[in-house]
């Protein structure tokens, strides 16, 4: 099985038997779409039709780096077709962007053979693959920063790296994976991840985009958290052709717009009071008292009155799940 796909992996990288998808990104607040993401597949008849099939038979075959360059000159050859200003969004492993396989002149190259600007296009740089050497990655990224290309981290929370690789290369664009979006409606926890992201991208001067929004409730949650750009199948599966479906949009625009229901209704009927806990309270006290409260998800942190900040449910749980976390932390004060 594994030499017929090896050969089948040949056939598509000689034939370049490969087709270029395009999935919206919208922008909320604009009502329009913001870009597209270039997607690629085998022939419907092959069986690496699928990009995981596909990738992960060129992984196996070591032929990652050369499926890579396949892809990125089929989809920059079907993008100029389009003749659209919108931005191209295309994923780009680290290694392709190591020396000695980072070639800027063939990148110039191919911008230049199919009509396009460095600033149309946003490296999507996945988290999901360990980097070898942060240095030399970071040397290509500045170049292309440089040059007028846009970074963006892929599938923010699903890999090695975490928040580690966002500090150190500064993206323009970071996509939340979609574990975190899928259902977030029903889940507080999800909320308060990105709650946080959200609060960290302002800070960072860096703009979000919600992976894999599905459904009007994840919408609306999503909305509703401050993030603008949004990819996912209600707004549009991936086609050949660049086209969105933007009614969620407007539906969205239109109830936001309605009065609220109750003229006499005031922000502190949604407030709730929450027994604080001190400096000093252990982490094991705080978790005791939010494992107590199951509908609490955030504890105040008070001295004499005196308000210093939360300790959120998913830190604490986030401390506890590294190696050792718990019998480390769990006897520290909140303050630490």
């Amino acid at each position: 099985m594994q030499d017929c796909l090896s050969q089948e992996l040949n056939r598509l990288l000689l034939t370049e038997d490969i087709t270029t998808l395009l999935q919206p990104i919208v922008n909320i607040n604009r009502k329009c779409v913001f870009g597209f993401e270039a997607l690629s597949l085998g022939p419907s008849d092959s069986p690496l039709h699928t990009a995981p099939m596909l990738f992960e038979t060129a992984e196996r075959c070591g032929q990652t780096l050369e499926l890579e360059t396949l892809c990125l000159r089929t989809a920059a050859r079907h993008w100029s077709g389009h003749g659209t200003p919108l931005k191209l969004f295309v994923n780009i492993s680290p290694a392709k962007l190591m020396p000695p396989e980072f070639n800027p002149t063939q990148l110039q190259e191919l911008l230049l053979a199919n009509g396009l600007k460095a600033s149309d296009i946003v490296i999507e740089l996945s988290e999901r693959y360990p980097t070898a050497d942060p240095s030399e990655l970071l040397k290509t990224l500045v170049w292309l920063k440089a040059e007028g290309f846009l970074i963006a981290i892929d599938d923010l929370g699903s890999g090695y790296s975490g928040l580690k690789l966002w500090s150190e290369l500064k993206p323009d664009f970071v996509k939340i994976d979609r574990h975190f979006i899928r259902d977030i409606q029903d889940d507080l926890i999800k909320r308060e991840f990105l709650r946080s992201v959200v609060d960290l991208a302002d800070r960072l001067g860096c703009k979000l985009i919600a992976e894999g929004v599905e459904t009007e409730a994840e919408f609306r949650v999503v909305s509703e958290l401050g993030i603008a750009l949004v990819q996912g199948f209600l707004f549009g599966r991936p086609k050949p052709i660049a086209t969105a479906y933007l009614d969620s949009l407007n539906d969205h625009a239109a109830l936001a717009s309605k009065p609220p229901r109750r003229e006499k209704e005031i922000a502190g009927l949604l407030c709730r009071y929450i027994e604080p806990v001190t400096s000093e309270s252990t982490l094991r006290d705080a978790w005791e008292r939010l494992q107590s409260e199951p509908d609490v998800f955030a504890l105040p942190v008070v001295d004499n009155g005196r308000p210093l900040g939360l300790i959120h449910k998913w830190r604490i749980m986030e401390t506890f799940s590294t190696p050792y976390g718990r019998s480390l932390y769990e006897r520290l004060p909140v303050s630490n």
